[in-house]
């Protein structure tokens, strides 16, 4: 006797291109099936971040300053196209439904 799948979860940390993929992969091999993703973010205390950043800048010296600059303004450009893309989401799909 087989069993049927009918639900699919995929925990991440990242959302990148690699797990779209693996996603899109798995909707189209099951069509019939609900697929749930699940991002863990867990939550930062400041004083942590702010005793990494200063641990990679004692390692790093100044060159981490620039990196980082870098890392905030790819971050932020993603979240903006992000929150482009989903402010054009129109009609009644499944797309709409996300928002």
């Amino acid at each position: 006797m087989t069993e049927r799948i009918e639900r699919i979860v995929v925990f991440t940390s990242d959302p990148r291109y690699s797990v779209e993929q693996g996603v899109r992969a798995l909707a189209e091999a099951f069509p019939d099936v609900s697929l749930l993703v699940l991002r863990h973010r867990p939550h930062k205390p400041l004083s942590r971040l702010v005793r990494n950043q200063v641990r990679n800048l004692r390692i790093n010296g100044w060159r981490w300053i620039p990196y980082q600059v870098a890392d905030i303004w790819a971050r932020l450009g993603a979240r903006l196209r992000r929150s482009r893309a989903c402010g054009a989401v129109t009609g009644s799909g499944p797309a709409a439904r996300l928002r």
